[in-house]
């Protein structure tokens, strides 16, 4: 049977190798539709098929309150009660990002942080590969300042140095002794974070008045104890609620419950995930499109070789015996695609999974690994079974004396055509649908002004403008200078730049809140800077400290 099969390839290679044309063309046009099939599947396999990159990483919940989606969603009074009390789980872990300014000998520079609970390294079972990580001793206001690094921070700003443990880093104008360094490629949810601290109630975010009456600005995750399920983990958090809302009446957080859902759902956002599969369902129109191509071609060859076909029947060959050498071409064709599709989709994942990173931190690291590799060797004999099949069938039912005269006419092209149009009208139809609502996106009408409008970023330490006044004269100076420079027209400040954000107001003197309230604060420029129209006598003419600041 070996000998056999590689007398039907050497035989198949002779055949395609007198047909350079037509062989360049089937392998052309199969490696770019198999390639984009395989670029798509490799960022659904990075995001949603591949284990998180954590040991037992199926037991890790992500906990959140109101909507799953949505993360920095807990306060620090909820996330201690269930950190000491939640029965189901083995350990639950909190995270918060922070933009801070670090240096070691050089200039400052701005680079992402990120404040950890003590056992939240643990929790994922990620151990330093320098060093330590933190004590619970060190996750209070009081702690000593600590810092791990991430390994591209101790890489670039280090030189990789084995002795780094005990060096200072200055974060904010603080020296920061240095306690470990983490492992390559370490990264929670995507996020790009440099350096790490403990100390999760001094956030750059709240006041820690804010901070104790429920303010918002954890995210919590957790992982269950060896058997116990998600069930049994809601049930235990249900129980919490009621016990937090009991214990802690006044605080600001009591409106949503806290739900568990595996951390792996987390990971990729509902719009990324549904763009990601309409995107698999493109390429595999694409792939069948392809096929059908190829099968038309085939075909035409098939018919071409007519003759040779029935001499093969003649002399005594058996229609198995013909069947199988075509399917043998067939399945040459496309390991070939398949083959060279992989370095195609090599490239493709990286512009692919570059030009997601651009809106969203979310998409994980994609590769042509061994199941991407697996993904395409079967995908190439499939479609290679699929469009070698119609020549088969027409070599299978083709009578000898009609062979070697001429063949009997065939109505499996125009059945091909037929479908290959009917799948271009529905790739055509998506592609219209799509290119229409990007282009209404575009032109949406927002009722803010974006040309010639740059955005810059500030973020003050609660810690160094503890009130309103300081902070106020820090903006005042910042829109002097601003407005001073060359080129600049105008300047204002915003405490969020969007289309709306969620606020709770009151009318004074009443208690119910507004329904469907939205707000910001903003400086005297902002509205005419952005183009908002107001009603004559609704703008503001100088800034007013608030009755009560916070």
């Amino acid at each position: 049977m070996i000998e056999s099969v590689w007398q039907d390839l050497h035989y198949a290679a002779r055949v395609l190798g007198r047909n350079r044309l037509f062989a360049s063309a089937a392998i052309g046009t199969l490696a770019v539709a198999i390639g984009a099939t395989t670029a798509i599947f490799s960022l659904i396999d990075a995001a949603f098929l591949r284990p998180l990159p954590y040991p037992e990483s199926s037991r890790l919940m992500f906990l959140c309150e109101g909507q799953p989606s949505v993360t920095y969603s807990f306060s620090y009074p909820r996330y201690e009660m269930l950190r000491d009390q939640a029965s189901a789980f083995e350990g639950i872990a909190a995270y918060d990002d922070e933009s801070i300014t670090a240096s070691t000998s050089g200039e400052p520079e701005r680079i992402e942080g990120g404040r950890v609970s003590a056992n939240f390294f643990s929790v994922l079972r990620v151990q330093p590969i320098l060093g330590r990580a933190f004590t619970p001793d060190e996750d209070r206001a009081a702690g000593p300042p600590l810092v791990i690094l991430s390994h591209h921070y101790w890489e670039s700003h280090f030189n990789s140095d084995p002795n780094v443990v005990d060096r200072t880093l200055r974060i904010d104008g603080i020296a920061h002794s240095i306690i470990g360094v983490l492992p390559a490629g370490f990264q929670f949810l995507g996020e790009p974070v440099d350096v790490w601290r403990s100390r999760m109630a001094d956030t750059g975010t709240f006041f820690p008045s804010s901070v104790r009456r429920g303010a918002r600005y954890l995210t919590v995750i957790g992982r269950l104890k060896q058997g116990a399920g998600i069930n049994q983990a809601q049930a235990s958090l249900a129980v919490l609620d009621a016990r937090y809302r009991r214990d802690y009446p006044g605080n600001d957080d009591l409106d949503l419950s806290v739900y568990a859902t595996p951390l792996q759902q987390q990971l990729v956002s509902g719009s990324l995930r549904l763009n990601l599969f309409v995107a698999w369902g493109a390429v595999s129109c694409l792939l069948l499109i392809a096929a059908a191509n190829i099968a038309n071609l085939l075909l035409s060859r098939a018919a071409a070789r007519r003759k040779e076909i029935s001499v093969r029947l003649a002399i005594g060959a058996s229609r198995w015996r013909v069947a199988r050498q075509l399917l043998t071409e067939s399945a040459l064709i496309a390991l070939c695609g398949g083959v060279l599709s992989l370095f195609l989709a090599q490239w493709g994942v990286k512009i692919l999974a570059a030009t997601i990173r651009q809106t969203s931190h979310q998409m994980p690291e994609a590769r042509i690994d061994g199941t991407v590799a697996a993904f395409t060797l079967a995908v190439s004999l499939f479609v290679g079974l699929i469009f070698g099949l119609a020549p088969v069938a027409v070599a299978l039912r083709a009578e000898l004396n009609d062979g070697l005269r001429s063949m009997k006419r065939i109505h499996l092209p125009s059945l091909l055509v037929t479908a290959e149009v009917a799948l271009s009208l529905v790739l055509l139809a998506a592609a219209g649908l799509l290119m229409q609502s990007f282009l209404r996106m575009r032109d949406m009408a927002t009722g803010i002004r974006s040309d010639q409008v740059s955005v810059l970023w500030l973020i003050l330490n609660p810690h160094h403008y503890e009130n309103f006044r300081a902070r106020s004269a820090f903006y005042d100076e910042t829109l002097r200078r601003v407005r001073a420079l060359p080129g600049v027209s105008a300047a204002a400040i915003a405490s969020r730049v969007d289309v709306l954000q969620r606020a709770d107001m009151t009318i004074e003197g009443e208690n119910e809140p507004l329904a469907g309230s939205r707000g910001r604060s903003i400086s005297a420029d902002y509205l005419p800077l952005m183009g908002i129209p107001c009603l004559p006598a609704a703008t503001f003419q100088t800034a007013i400290p608030p009755r009560h600041p916070k």
